[in-house]
């Protein structure tokens, strides 16, 4: 019997491990083997999923590629264009320092700007006459550098810190929630930012683990709006350059991070907020627009942090890092205060009373 698979992804990585391929002979097999697999899935709604690249001409020489055919008016038989990005750090994974700590949070803002450009690129080919084209955002995380070989070679530590950039990326991707289409951090056990260890009959749950239990309440809502002012932090990263002409660029960032949904069914708006703040706590002005939540509000609260963001979850000590049991909130009016705590993550869930 069929599995009734909804996503067929047409190769992976094929300008590398995939094939070694180049984007127009890319093209050309991926055009070939979806046709006769649209034809194969008859009436039944599946969804293809076409190998782009984030760095250089790749995504335009595909689309190109598409348009050239013979009979091609638009890009037909792509409904999702996959990227990949891992935050590659080699630096220590656990005994970092404060910079380095701030550092690896920076580096959301390439994939922000990696995202806006693949917008950019699937607008040009694609309007006005359409169709969107989603964004599968299908491999993602933090590699840390191990000294593991052989069948531990991908197995590396995850401490806060890799929890709190998990979080920061999925509010990231809640507010690009209308291009990016999919999203899967890589990976589920025991390799890079796994959500669990296990060994034998043994499972220890990562502190990436509890940052994704945090954004459950976004399940099947609608992104709204989210506009943050916030104090900033910065760092400078080297750029390459010619010997003795080398530059470095300033990366400023906010520590505070946000995304909100809204359940209408549910009648419930989640708040997720992250304090990247090392060391201070910070005092967030909430104000929330629109008519169904005016007036009072009432709901629920968990937060994700611990004593050290150096701190991890290991066989010895499987509930070091955790989230924090559900507490009652309420609030008064659709704006109001409240405490995050440093490096720290908190989802709020709030209905009205």
């Amino acid at each position: 019997a069929p599995y009734n698979v909804k996503y067929w992804s047409v190769g992976n990585e094929n300008w590398g491990c995939g094939g070694r391929f180049d984007a127009v002979d890319y093209a050309r097999h991926y055009a070939r083997f979806v046709n006769y697999l649209d034809r194969a899935a008859r009436r039944s709604k599946v969804e293809f999923v076409a190998c782009g690249d984030f760095s250089g001409d790749w995504n335009q020489k595909f689309f190109e590629t598409l348009l050239q055919r013979p009979l091609a008016r638009r890009v037909e038989g792509v409904q999702h264009l996959s990227v990949h990005h891992y935050f590659f750090n080699r630096r220590p994974a656990v005994k970092f320092s404060d910079q380095e700590y701030y550092n690896l949070l920076a580096m959301v803002a390439e994939l922000e700007a990696l995202l806006r450009k693949t917008i950019g690129v699937i607008d040009n080919y694609t309007e006005p006459s359409g169709p969107t084209i989603g964004i599968s955002l299908d491999e993602w995380g933090v590699w840390h550098r191990t000294e593991n070989t052989g069948n531990n070679a991908l197995l590396q530590p995850n401490t806060l810190r890799d929890a709190l950039l998990a979080a920061v990326v999925l509010n990231s991707l809640n507010n690009f929630g209308n291009r990016v289409s999919i999203a899967c951090i890589a990976q589920a056990f025991n390799v890079l930012q796994c959500m669990a260890f296990t060994r034998g009959t043994q499972m220890v749950l990562t502190p990436t683990y509890y940052a994704f239990d945090l954004f459950q309440p976004h399940m099947d809502a609608s992104a709204l709006r989210t506009l943050v002012d916030s104090p900033t932090f910065s760092i400078k990263q080297p750029e390459p350059g010619p010997p003795g002409r080398e530059r470095e660029r300033e990366i400023v960032r906010p520590y505070l991070s946000a995304s909100v949904s809204h359940n209408v069914s549910k009648g419930e708006l989640s708040l997720t907020l992250v304090n990247q703040h090392l060391t201070e706590a910070l005092e967030v002005e909430i104000q929330i627009t629109g008519p169904e939540f005016s007036g009072a509000l009432a709901g629920t609260r968990r937060h994700l942090t611990s004593a050290n963001v150096r701190d991890e979850n290991t066989f010895s000590q499987p509930d070091l890092v955790k989230t924090s049991p559900e507490k009652p909130v309420s609030v008064k009016g659709n704006s109001f205060v409240h405490q995050l705590a440093p490096h720290s993550v908190e989802t709020l869930v709030l209905h009205k009373e």
